[in-house]
């Protein structure tokens, strides 16, 4: 019986992805060698184009451990024969500015993603700053000290360092030992004449893949990048020579020391397989049993049942060119260090020796089928897709027969897998901690979209309904009024906890039954608490619509909060804040918060304080539901593949029983405006400082948002560092990354701009971006300033609304801040309507330097 019900999910699986790619990628491989893949998706007006050049950090031959790959990636961009970094910079933005690039170990990727008007626009600037770079010494000079910046920032990062440690003990020859962005001597050594040879010898077309997909014709597309490529001079591809790894045949550990860290980051592992090789499926499929979810092994063992670890997951990583590994990760208190070590170990070896459960097995198939589906709702994310299948295989629709092959995986499979890897002579294990344990050491479908129907249940809960059948899929998000802005100092963090709680128990499902409720059909259930509002969403395949709800409305109607749940979120929340306090921005930010507010709730982060969590109680947590989880205080959104008629009859059925409470609590009275300027600085032990200045902001529903966002876009760039602000700091080579952005709350927000640079140009940097705000004040935007700032809004609006869960969530806070669920549909109109007079009088009013918070956290303040 279990056999056939798992033979059912992943054959819905097929079936969805079958209905997903209704128009099949067209592959073509040009006469010079460079592929072509190009696929047609109506369903937005959207179209992403990628070039991917098979140049990652292991292929960099003589060049290895500098991150010359990576040095070129930021390179491009910066000039060709016929347009200067300037006309580059300006032209991405007034097609939307939704541009970047990544390097990994394999490839590097560069894309635009823009609106269908404009793809031919994005192809003829990514071809030519790709292909024909004129590297300028300018540039070349000050993306060495961008890059610079990037490394401490790398440095920096927990995760980040450990990746790098680890992959120093599995790879002792193999040069993916070699961190991708380099190490400062390899690096500060290289020269123009090292970028101009290895990029001539790389980017050459047989190592070259270009994807288009979106709202064009696939003939069309191909037609369009063969008439700008074709002519490209076949060149061979360089070979560069890679050592084999020899096997490990002792376990390897290092365990590095870090004073000033708050929690431990361990990182253990073993070497397996290149993607090639048979054992793929069932490795993944393993992976995903010990750490996807929280219904797998590790986090129901070690964080809910044991409490060791505040997070915990495990992932298997398998490159085409070179053997990769099974790795699990997690964080944790450094005093429980010893003892999550072994539990895992134990649940490692429980695989390999014990009975791999049917459930479980068959979990995890469907998650892991299930996430292509998920992952292909946006045009970058079937982009990305094919441009990896062709890397990794050659095969296009590689991903496609991978779901059938996970399908097969049987127990006996996931088992052997786990009997042939996890050898305890092919351990390797890596420590970033405060302190050393005691035996440590170091070792050195296409479709308009149906209106949306709203309707309110006599409970008061207003429900959307929007119909988006692009895609066999559904979410489900409900929005409560709460959060950071229904807290106070002493039970600050209180919202955050409560939320986490009403997935640890209700009257007829434990914790376990609630995470698996969906996770056995590939879909997922999570809470979360922010600024002013808290929510419980879930994702599942639309023919599990109705568990979803079921399963939704359960939580929030009838939590249970049991005692050893409690204690355990409590916990992890206690911990989950001292992580925070690893990450440099996160812990700039708080300090920005609290100097920004200093009477209303926004001055608190939602994570609460170490004093409020230590005093927070299992009883005020069921008294602030009780106040606070109504459904006459949310909104729930269901968006995806769904009649509206049937679907109505199952959100009456779920949340019809749901009671009422009283009125809302009275708002808090806002925080006055800034009438003069304050500064903060701060000490900490990092290799770089984060610069935050800080002005008051607008509410939600502010007739002014739209021309504060053109000018966020045109002083700072939209969703992706640009503008002038950005240009002016990297430029001067003062930062690796500046941004700004505006905050709008149900009470006035702020505007905020943040920049991390270099701790002995901290001063220089903030004198440049006061010099840079006091410019932008002076004069209006040009009209083609003004042109690009209007796309890149609109650009990135349109991006991040391709997610059915984003515009379920965008929907539903829309409507319940009074704006209307349907708000976000006018955004483009009105950002066409913002004249470049009304940006300079936000700038004006905003951008007052007299009236400002500025923060300064890092070393030696």
């Amino acid at each position: 019986m279990r056999r056939h019900t798992t033979r059912g999910v992943i054959a819905v699986l097929l079936l969805a992805i079958a209905s997903v790619l209704w128009a099949q990628p067209q592959v073509e491989v040009l006469d010079n060698g460079l592929v072509l893949v190009c696929e047609h998706d109506s369903s937005a007006p959207v179209v992403a184009v990628r070039i991917y050049g098979r140049a990652g950090s292991v292929d960099e031959g003589r060049y290895l451990g500098s991150g010359l790959s990576h040095y070129i990636e930021h390179l491009l961009g910066s000039g060709t024969p016929t347009r200067t970094e300037q006309e580059i910079t300006q032209q991405v933005e007034s097609i939307g500015n939704a541009s970047n690039a990544y390097t990994s170990a394999d490839a590097t990727c560069y894309y635009i993603t823009t609106g269908t008007a404009y793809w031919t626009q994005a192809l003829d600037l990514l071809t030519d700053y790709v292909l024909h770079p004129t590297f300028p010494p300018e540039a070349v000079e000050r993306e060495q000290g961008v890059i610079q910046r990037e490394m401490a920032m790398g440095d920096d990062e927990p995760n980040s360092r450990l990746w790098d440690i680890f992959d120093q003990l599995v790879y002792l020859v193999h040069p993916a030992r070699y961190r991708i962005l380099g190490y400062p001597e390899r690096f500060a050594a290289l020269t123009r004449d090292d970028i101009v040879a290895y990029h001539a010898e790389t980017y050459v077309p047989e190592n070259l893949v270009v994807v288009v997909v979106g709202d064009v014709p696939a003939e069309e597309a191909r037609a369009a990048c063969r008439e700008r490529l074709q002519a490209l001079p076949l060149r061979a591809r360089p070979l560069r020579p890679v050592p084999v790894e020899p096997p490990i045949t002792a376990p390897r550990r290092r365990v590095v020391v870090q004073p000033g860290l708050d929690q431990a980051y361990l990182m253990l592992g073993y070497p397996t397989i290149r993607m090639q090789d048979p054992d793929l499926y069932a490795l993944d499929v393993l992976a995903y049993i010990l750490g996807n979810g929280d219904s797998s092994r590790l986090v129901r063992t070690l964080r809910d049942e044991q409490g060791l670890v505040t997070s915990v997951d495990a992932e298997s990583v398998t490159p085409a060119k070179y053997a990769g590994e099974l790795v699990v990760s997690a964080v944790m208190d450094p005093a429980k260090q010893e003892a999550a070590e072994a539990a895992i170990l134990s649940e490692l070896q429980q695989v390999a020796t014990g009975r791999v459960n049917a459930e479980e097995l068959q979990r995890a198939k469907a998650q892991k089928s299930a996430a292509l589906v998920f992952q292909r709702q946006t045009a970058e994310g079937r982009a990305e897709t094919l441009g990896w299948d062709i890397l990794n295989t050659g095969d296009a629709r590689f991903s496609d027969h991978y779901v059938a092959r996970i399908g097969e995986v049987t127990a006996a499979q996931v088992r052997r897998v786990a009997q042939t890897y996890f050898r305890p002579e092919r351990l390797c294990l890596a420590l970033l901690t405060p302190r050393a344990p005691k035996e440590a050491r170091e070792t050195t479908a296409a479709g308009e979209a149906a209106p949306v129907e709203k309707l309110v249940l006599p409970n008061g809960l207003t429900v959307l309904l929007g119909p988006r059948r692009t895609t066999p899929m559904v979410a489900v998000q409900v929005m409560v009024l709460g959060g950071v802005r229904a807290e106070t100092p002493e039970d600050n963090g209180i919202c955050g906890v409560m939320a986490q709680c009403l997935l640890r128990g209700t009257r007829t499902r434990t914790r376990e039954q609630i995470a698996r409720a969906l996770e056995d059909r590939g879909g997922s259930i999570g809470a979360t608490s922010g600024r002013n509002t808290f929510s419980v969403s879930a994702t599942a395949l639309a023919a599990d619509l109705p568990r979803a709800l079921e399963v939704v409305a359960d939580v929030l109607e009838h939590p249970t909060f049991p005692e050893a749940e409690f204690a355990a979120q409590h916990d992890l929340a206690v911990q989950a804040l001292a992580a925070e306090k690893d990450d440099a921005y996160a812990a700039a930010e708080r300090v920005f918060t609290g100097a920004m507010y200093t009477q209303h709730p926004y001055g608190m982060e939602p994570s609460g304080t170490a004093e409020s969590l230590q005093r927070l109680t299992r009883d005020e947590v069921v008294r602030f539901y009780e106040d606070r989880c109504r459904p006459n205080h949310a909104v729930l959104a269901v968006y995806g593949d769904l009649d509206p008629a049937t679907t109505r009859g199952l959100v009456e059925r779920a949340f019809g029983r749901w009671p009422s409470g009283g009125p809302a609590p009275p708002s808090p009275t806002p925080e006055p405006p800034l009438t003069a300027s304050r500064e903060v600085r701060q000490a900490a032990a990092r290799q770089q400082t984060v610069i935050l200045l800080g002005f008051s902001g607008l509410r939600f529903g502010d007739p002014r948002y739209y021309a504060a966002d053109v000018m966020n876009a045109i002083f700072a760039g939209k969703g992706y560092p640009g503008g002038v602000l950005f240009n002016r700091l990297r430029g001067d080579q003062l930062v690796y990354t500046a941004q700004a952005w505006t905050s709008p709350g149900l009470e006035p927000g702020h505007f905020a701009i943040m920049a991390a640079t270099a701790p002995d140009m901290a001063d220089k940097a903030l004198a440049t971006i006061r010099e840079v705000v006091t410019q932008f004040r002076a004069a209006a935007p040009s009209a083609e300033a003004l042109e690009r700032g209007k796309r890149m809004c609109i650009a990135e609006h349109d991006l991040g609304l391709q997610e059915l869960s984003d515009r379920a969530k965008t929907a539903a806070l829309d409507e319940l801040y009074g704006q209307g669920y349907d708000h976000s549909d006018h955004y483009a109109e009105s950002i066409a309507a913002v004249t470049a007079e009304e940006v300079l009088r936000e700038a004006q009013e905003l951008l007052d330097l007299g009236k400002c918070v500025t923060v300064v956290v890092g070393p030696g303040q």
